[in-house]
């Protein structure tokens, strides 16, 4: 899938600058992320929790999987398949209208969301939603993104990568021990936080709750490399 190939494109544009001795005293780490949280600890942790985990969670599917609903969740795979367990991740294209339709906001690009026990506890897979926007809009790829943002930072729409790097940030499987990210609210009007503006203007300990910071990051770290180059801040 293409789309998980620029997914880790952009983690793996992040991952080279954050390997980078300094790289919480630049400009870029300072504008996503904070500079109360610029320390040698949280560089490691949006290493091992936020970009590496590209590789190891975002994979092409490679086992069908039915997903029945009568009850409770249940998930059937063929003969001498094994079952999903906890630390699976599933893809379901839900139809508009159709069954798990509720995972897609209007106009919503994708959605993650756990089997979970009454207490919160993972109990099941994860599931990544991708919306039929997903596959139906004139969607960038990484390049096309690079080069308009380049141009301007309003950006008119972002990769498929750059939506599925975003989505890898709400999966507990991939931030573990720490808790995945979330969409943190708009503070200046109704929605979430998404756009750039938005995003750079957070206070310091919500930048780094709000999963379209991390995606932002790496987009810098391909658009503009060296606004990560330590002491640029």
């Amino acid at each position: 899938m293409q789309s998980i190939t620029e997914a880790k494109q952009l983690a793996d544009a992040a991952s080279k600058v954050l390997r980078v001795k300094g790289v919480e005293t630049s400009r870029a780490f300072y504008t996503w992320f904070g500079s109360s949280n610029a320390n040698p600890q949280f560089v490691n942790t949006l290493l091992d929790q936020h970009y590496t985990t590209a590789y190891t969670h975002l994979v092409p599917p490679a086992i069908p999987v039915t997903l029945l609903t009568k009850g409770r969740a249940q998930f059937v795979v063929g003969k001498g398949d094994p079952p999903p367990g906890i630390n699976s991740l599933l893809y379901l294209c839900p139809p508009p209208g159709g069954l798990f339709s509720e995972l897609c906001e209007e106009d919503g690009m994708a959605s993650v969301t756990t089997v979970k026990l009454r207490n919160g506890e993972r109990a099941g897979p994860t599931i990544l939603a991708a919306c039929p926007t997903f596959f139906h809009n004139s969607i960038y790829t990484n390049d096309k993104m690079v080069a308009s943002y380049r141009q301007s930072i309003d950006i008119a729409e972002y990769s498929r990568g750059f939506y599925l790097l975003h989505e890898l940030q709400h999966m507990p499987k991939a931030t573990s021990p720490e808790p995945p990210a979330i969409d943190v609210d708009n503070p200046r009007s109704k929605g979430k936080c998404y756009g750039i503006r938005c995003c750079a203007l957070l206070p310091h300990n919500q930048k780094i709750k709000n999963a379209q910071n991390y995606a932002f990051f790496a987009l810098d770290a391909i658009a503009y490399p060296e606004l990560s180059a330590p002491g640029s801040a």
